[in-house]
């Protein structure tokens, strides 16, 4: 394809230090954390609509932006010199830090994760509670996240789904 049609991919990673946890991402890819019966997401999705809330725009607005899902920072774009050529385009991930208690999960997922938890289209506090259930339901992380890709692969998830679950 022409370099302005390459495929890019977005990511979400955190690193633990003695309790005190720092997360990363770029894109789509996000970072929840389950504490005391509840979830959250950590991260901020990379965005046109959410770009546009950042400079102001009331959430109407912003759900109005054209090609409001296009990502605005990944890992793997590429840009055109003057000359023509084709060069990286450094990335800029956005960084969290949290201090992280006994008892609490993160969840570390694509976007299909979240995107298809409930089934295509439905809106995010229904897949983040479902989300939340599935977590809930299995203790054991490894198993929790493969119930997870399974949620989100039965709803006909067709996107990229993968998920990591840390249990502090």
């Amino acid at each position: 394809n022409e370099p302005n049609q390459v495929m890019s991919a977005t990511m979400v990673a955190m690193f633990v230090v003695n309790g005190e946890a720092t997360l990363g991402n770029l894109g789509d890819s996000r970072a929840y954390l389950i504490r005391d019966g509840t979830i959250e997401q950590m991260t901020i999705d990379h965005d046109r609509c959410t770009d546009a809330l950042r400079m102001g725009l009331t959430f109407r607005e912003s759900a109005q932006v054209q090609m409001g899902s296009a990502l605005t920072r990944v890992v793997g774009r590429v840009v055109i010199d003057d000359e023509g050529q084709t060069k990286p385009d450094p990335f800029d991930p956005e960084f969290f830090r949290m201090r992280l208690l006994p008892g609490d999960r993160v969840l570390l997922c694509s976007d299909g994760v979240a995107d298809f938890a409930a089934g295509p289209g439905a809106p995010p506090q229904e897949a983040d509670q479902r989300m939340l259930q599935t977590l809930l339901e299995f203790e054991d992380p490894a198993r929790a996240a493969f119930e997870l890709v399974v949620l989100a692969n039965r709803a006909g998830g067709f996107d990229n789904i993968s998920c990591v679950v840390l249990a502090v």
